[in-house]
C-alpha cells in the first residue's frame, strides 16, 4: 500500500516542485530530529544545534522538527512539548501510530516546509557544526548534499559488531548492485 492510499490528501511524489537553492534570496533549512525515548539528549541537542546555527547561519534561516512518538515511555514528549515553547525555531510532530525511525522521517519529511530538509539525529551523532557546510555546497549548485559516518579518514567507536556489519554489507551490496562510488549510500526508509 502507498503513502497516497493512506493519507488521501498527499499523493506520493507530491513535492515535485524544486527550490533552485543557489537563486533563494533566502533558504529556509529544516533540520528533521526523529525523537522515541531520547529524553536525555533532547534538551543538550537543542541547546548546542541552535547555538551552533545561530551562530554561522550566513543568509538563511533555520527550523528544527522534532518528531515524537507518543509510545517514548521517558517522558521525550514532554521534554519536546517545553522545547516547543522554549525555542521560537522549534516545532513538534506528535506520532500516535507507524511507529519506527524510518516512518518518523518520512512524516517529517514530508510536514517540514524548508527549502532544505536534513535529517539529524536526536542523540547528537551528527555535528551541527556540518550543517552549514552542507548548506553552503547546496549554495555552490549541488542538487543533494549528504554526510557519512563512514569516511575513508574516519573510525568508528562504539558501534555494536553486529549492526556494524550488517550496515556494512548492505552498503556494500547497494554500491556493487548500482554502481555507485560512495563508501555510503543514504538508506531509503521504506
Amino acid at each position: 500500500m502507498d503513502q497516497s492510499e493512506t493519507d488521501p490528501a498527499r499523493s506520493v511524489g507530491e513535492r515535485a516542485e524544486f527550490t533552485d537553492v543557489g537563486r533563494c534570496d533566502t533558504v529556509h533549512v529544516d533540520l528533521v530530529v526523529p525523537a522515541y525515548n531520547e529524553a536525555g539528549n533532547l534538551r543538550r541537542t537543542i541547546e548546542r544545534t541552535t547555538r551552533v546555527l545561530r551562530e554561522r547561519a550566513d543568509g538563511w534561516t533555520f527550523g528544527i522538527l522534532l518528531v515524537v512518538s507518543d509510545g517514548s515511555d521517558d517522558g521525550t514528549h514532554l521534554i519536546a512539548a517545553d522545547l516547543d515553547e522554549e525555542f521560537r525555531v522549534v516545532s513538534r510532530l506528535v506520532r500516535t501510530e507507524r511507529f519506527g525511525f524510518g516512518n518518523a522521517l518520512k512524516d517529517g519529511l514530508a510536514h517540514a516546509d524548508g527549502d532544505v530538509l536534513i535529517p539529524f539525529m536526536a542523540d547528537l551523532s551528527d555535528d551541527p557544526a556540518d550543517v552549514p557546510a552542507m548548506v553552503d555546497r547546496l549554495e555552490a549548485g549541488y542538487d543533494v548534499v549528504y554526510g557519512s559516518r563512514f569516511p575513508d579518514e574516519g573510525s568508528v567507536e562504539g558501534y555494536p559488531l553486529l549492526t556494524l556489519l550488517y550496515n556494512r554489507l548492505c552498503h556494500n551490496g547497494v554500491r556493487l548492485l548500482s554502481g555507485l562510488g560512495h563508501r555510503a549510500i543514504p538508506p531509503p526508509f521504506t
